[in-house]
């Protein structure tokens, strides 16, 4: 038999973990529509590079040039296809390493605003609305809400130096070359030189060394991070209108501390239709298509 304590600490449990899945989906979605559209603004610039050069060589009628580019076609475009490969593969760190950062921090927010709610608590749509923003402000600046301590993403984006190849390994299905724990490897200790040799792929090349470079400068510039606020700040707001509109479906109620979820910092992130309108938004962001046109055009950006 339940008894009252125990039906009032599973409301509790039930309580923080349905609100820390929507909030941790909705900052997910915001990071892997930044990530996503940053890689391939990235990679399509220098493939609209490498075509203006190829065409300026056929302009200028110079054998040597067209010699240079035949040798590029043949070979450095092949290595930079795959490189380009294993650069997309990098978003691998967000969907199961970086997932779990984000869990951690909106698990901890959620608890210090939502803790003293009881089960018979009744809420106003104004209510919810400024305890889920509440929970932003302490997402967003864990020390000092509302002070200029603003926490970075490029962690959650990210993998550390020393983990780069482990996200190759896996692309490639190589993995179990490293151990289960991989993050106290000892393959991993040194970096991309403590490779395994019978697999040269893994080592860090250095375009690839360029494109990861720029990444983690970019995510670390006050110009992303403002575009990545924007973006979790809109998916909050069209999921809190759902709310308010009644088309948000929860599972067996309409009560959103009732909203059933499972949510562990050590799960594998999946988006689902939950927050595909969320997603769709954010992907329309004028703030995020700005950004991306300047890292197409090669715009310094700070």
């Amino acid at each position: 038999m339940i008894t009252r304590r125990n039906k009032i600490q599973l409301w509790e449990e039930l309580k923080i973990e349905s609100i820390t899945r929507i909030i941790s989906l909705i900052y997910a979605t915001a990071l892997l529509v930044f990530f996503t559209r940053v890689q391939f603004n990235i990679i399509g610039r220098q493939q609209y590079a490498e075509y203006l050069l190829e065409g300026l060589d056929h302009l200028g009628g110079n054998n040597n040039g067209q010699k240079r580019t035949n040798e590029f076609s043949s070979t450095e475009s092949i290595e930079h296809q795959i490189i380009n490969e294993q650069y997309l593969l990098f978003n691998w760190w967000l969907v199961n390493r970086g997932w779990g950062g984000i869990v951690k921090g909106v698990r901890s927010s959620v608890q210090q605003v939502f803790h003293d709610i009881n089960p018979r608590q009744e809420l106003s749509f104004q209510n919810v609305y400024d305890l889920i923003k509440r929970v932003q402000s302490l997402v967003d600046y864990p020390s000092l809400p509302g002070h200029q301590n603003k926490k970075r993403y490029a962690s959650f984006l990210l993998p550390p130096k020393e983990l780069e190849t482990f996200i190759i390994a896996q692309g490639m299905g190589v993995a179990d070359i490293y151990e289960p724990n991989f993050v106290n490897t000892k393959n991993l200790q040194g970096g991309s030189d403590s490779v395994p040799d019978i697999y040269p792929e893994l080592q860090i090349h250095d375009y690839l060394r360029c494109l990861l470079d720029e990444t983690t400068k970019l995510t670390e510039s006050l110009s992303a991070i403002k575009v990545i606020d924007s973006l979790i700040s809109s998916g909050l707001d069209v999921f809190l209108a759902q709310v308010a509109d009644g088309s948000y479906k929860f599972n067996d109620t309409d009560s959103l501390l009732n909203n059933t979820g499972n949510t562990r910092d050590d799960q594998t992130l999946d988006i689902d239709i939950q927050v595909d309108t969320e997603k769709k938004v954010m992907d329309g962001s004028p703030d995020l298509n700005t950004l991306c046109a300047m890292l197409y055009s090669n715009i310094n950006i700070d």
